[in-house]
């Protein structure tokens, strides 16, 4: 048995297709969940010179005098 009830409309299913966002590099980077030009324009980080500093401390605090081991 068929039932003919009439159904409300539902907003969602009669509204008209909406256009996908935008997904160019220049909406994503003006749009409200851009991110801010900070983390572009730090400079890059040095760790080489910091790990061989640490290394020529180490090895000048841990050197045995000369003469004595191998």
């Amino acid at each position: 048995m068929m039932s003919h009830l009439d159904l409300p409309a539902v907003p969602a299913m009669t509204e008209q297709a909406r256009p996908m966002r935008p997904t160019s590099p220049e909406a994503l980077i003006a749009g409200p969940c851009a991110l801010p030009a900070a983390p572009m324009a730090m400079p890059p980080q040095q760790i080489e010179p910091d790990l061989s500093l640490s290394t020529r401390l180490a090895r000048l605090f841990t050197r045995r005098p000369v003469g004595e081991g191998t």
